[in-house]
């Protein structure tokens, strides 16, 4: 079972390689298949935030 940060700091790993990628010039952009995968990891992630996000407001009522 992957724990929600899990997400979290698979698609900040992601985001620094692409990124680190791009500043030194080693690699083409990401294809498509390349982006869609990284946008699935961040919306994934995204979702997870939302989830902690509305669980601590139900916890406080």
């Amino acid at each position: 079972m992957k724990y929600p940060v899990d997400y979290l700091r698979y698609a900040a790993r992601e985001v620094r390689k692409v990124e680190s990628r791009m500043r030194v010039g080693e690699d083409a952009p990401l294809s498509k298949d390349e982006m869609a995968d990284l946008f699935k990891t961040m919306w994934k992630a995204l979702d997870e935030i939302g989830d902690a996000i509305e669980g601590l407001q139900r916890s406080r009522e």
